[in-house]
């Protein structure tokens, strides 16, 4: 396997940035991404993460700040953020070259950090949400999750009713 297929690379970006998400092999670790891409350790951000609909606007300052989303347009800098189960999101504006990454837990997600973090890209940078190229990587599939009424109740509350949960025998959702 070639080195640059440890990563996975969404093809809506057009190459215009280097996105990716990690393939279980490489996981979150840092260095052998860092080694994968020839970047500096200087040159890495990723927020620390604490299931918030905190978001940064990152300038050259990278001293370790707490965020679930980070969006920049400082070039040569790598962003990202760290899942497990959560779903990790990368937007993208290549008309204004303003790139974000958001760690989409359940409660950031109930708390809008998604439509958030697009706000926020057009409050500080001019972004236009039709202008922005979203990539969704892998998480946790329902059918290995349950949650109960309190987490389902605060997601559709902020993202509408929908078909996209079941209710099992015993109460919980998935």
């Amino acid at each position: 396997m070639d080195i640059m297929d440890e990563l996975i690379w969404p093809d809506i970006f057009g190459g215009a940035v280097k996105a990716f998400f990690t393939r279980r092999s490489v996981g979150a670790d840092v260095d052998k991404i860092r080694s994968i891409l020839s970047i500096e350790k200087e040159n890495v951000f990723l927020p620390v993460q604490k299931h918030t609909d905190n978001i940064l606007v990152l300038n050259l300052d990278l001293k370790p700040r707490t965020a679930d989303a980070v969006i920049t347009r400082e070039r040569g800098i790598l962003i990202g953020v760290q899942v497990a189960d959560c779903v990790p999101v990368l937007l993208f504006d290549g008309k204004r070259f303003v790139a974000g990454a958001v760690h989409a837990g359940w409660r950031g997600t109930a708390s809008g950090i998604i439509k958030k973090t697009i706000a926020l890209m057009g409050e500080r940078f001019g972004s236009a949400a039709e202008d922005i190229k979203i990539a969704l990587g892998p998480s946790i599939r329902r059918e290995c999750y349950d949650v109960g009424r309190e987490v389902k109740d605060a997601v559709c509350s902020a993202t509408g009713e929908g078909g996209y949960y079941k209710q099992s025998s015993d109460g919980k959702y998935s």
